[in-house]
């Protein structure tokens, strides 16, 4: 279960700072949409970027959800990509998120595939 600060952050429409290692071991950070499921953050990509890349090769990320009212007001979670989902749910899920963060249809053009990350929290820290 996620803590009740997560669940407050990535339920309003905060965009979080998503992190992954790159080939090269260096790390690679992305503004997201961001929600949850509860148990997990929830994030949205396409299958041919480099963040899902590297997520195939390292399941690792570090997610950062700022409260865009104060931005000393964050959460840091460290966490594992323990599951993705392809196919009509990950479609669905970014016309979720996109009337969430917009209040509009999704209207960018997806190049390639939809895919849910779900991100379980290994831990966490902030205020």
């Amino acid at each position: 279960m996620l803590s009740d600060r997560i669940q407050e952050l990535a339920s309003a429409a905060h965009v979080a700072v998503l992190s992954t290692v790159r080939l090269d071991g260096t790390v690679q950070s992305h503004l997201m949409w961001v929600h949850h499921d509860g148990e997990h953050i929830i994030m949205n990509t396409e299958v041919h970027r480099p963040k899902f890349k590297n997520i195939e090769r390292d399941s690792r990320v570090t997610v950062v959800l700022m409260d865009q009212q104060d931005s000393y007001s964050f959460v840091e979670v460290r966490g594992t990509v323990v599951e993705t989902i392809r196919g009509p749910d990950a479609a669905q899920s970014i016309e979720d998120l996109s009337y969430k963060y917009t209040g509009h249809a999704y209207s960018s053009k997806v190049q390639s595939e939809r895919v849910i990350l779900k991100i379980r929290v290994d831990k966490s820290y902030g205020r």
